[in-house]
């Protein structure tokens, strides 16, 4: 059960981080330079979606490929010391 409330929990912060970058990006463009255009706005805000989701992947590939035993993070550090 907690395995399973591990991965909700992930799949809920990708979610709402790309929803919350989404959000920052469709706003900045108007409170930054006062740009009402919806089409620069939009496209603004999904570059930084895009963004956001590319690194959330990275992170939540590693989680999994950490989980399920395929790296040890341990020793990839002791390699590169």
């Amino acid at each position: 059960m907690k395995e399973l409330n591990n991965y909700l929990l992930l799949i809920a912060q990708f979610v709402l981080s790309i929803a919350a970058s989404f959000a920052a990006g469709y706003l900045a463009p108007y409170y930054f330079y006062g740009i009402l255009d919806q089409g620069t706005r939009l496209l603004v805000g999904l570059v930084f979606a895009f963004v956001v989701a590319m690194a959330d992947l990275y992170f939540i590939v590693r989680f999994m490929l950490q989980a399920e035993g395929v790296i040890d993070l341990r020793e990839m550090d002791k390699k590169r010391n």
